[in-house]
């Protein structure tokens, strides 16, 4: 009988949900601040790897469950369970704070040619932003969250953003251009003062 075989715990199947499960949870959350292009070719056939050797040690947990009447024999698959659970609330936090509505999207204006660093600021219906942060023409994304108000033409973020430290006070300004006289709107960083912050790069609204 299996009872007599069998531990009421497997260390191993143990172990393997701990230590690849918790590999799946990091990467997720590193996920949701930091992303490289096309690392999902990488990771996404380890997470099915994983996912399938984990519905093999549930089903022979079930079954050891089902032989011994033990409930610590469904321990590892418990762990398993929470961990996939934490991974995905994590995922589906992501996705939802990157696609929530956006009211209002505005990208940098960077005069400097050999610019490292890209950003674009999404203004969500709730409240909300996201500033996606691009270095090495993309290769890598930063996400930074927080949450905004908006008075007039004065936009305030909740805090100061990014490597080049995006100012928490905007100014929404008209513009023309200069060949088709054609009216922009453009995010001017201010100080602390008000005022507009002449070393700081502009954004503008597409």
């Amino acid at each position: 009988m299996l009872k007599h075989r069998y531990p009421q715990v497997s260390i191993f199947r143990l172990i393997f949900n701990l230590v690849f499960l918790s590999l799946v949870l990091y990467n997720e959350y590193e996920n949701h601040y930091t992303q490289v292009l096309y690392s999902a070719i990488v990771y996404m056939p380890f997470y099915l790897i994983i996912f399938i050797i984990f519905c093999i040690f549930l089903i022979y947990d079930i079954v050891v469950f089902v032989e011994t009447k033990k409930i610590l024999s469904l321990l590892p698959s418990f762990v398993g369970i929470i961990l996939i659970l934490l991974s995905l609330s994590i995922f589906i936090f992501h996705r939802c704070k990157i696609y929530e509505k956006t009211l209002y999207e505005a990208t940098l204006i960077n005069p400097k040619e050999d610019a490292e660093i890209e950003y674009t600021i999404e203004f969500k219906e709730r409240g909300n932003y996201v500033v996606f942060e691009s270095e090495e023409s993309g290769l890598f994304t930063n996400y930074y969250y927080g949450t905004y108000s908006k008075k007039d033409s004065i936009i305030r973020l909740d805090r100061t953003v990014g490597k080049e430290r995006i100012s928490n006070k905007l100014l929404i300004r008209n513009v023309k251009e200069q060949l088709n006289d054609k009216e922009l709107k453009e995010l001017i960083q201010l100080d602390a003062h008000g005022k507009e912050n002449l070393n700081k790069s502009k954004f503008r609204f597409k």
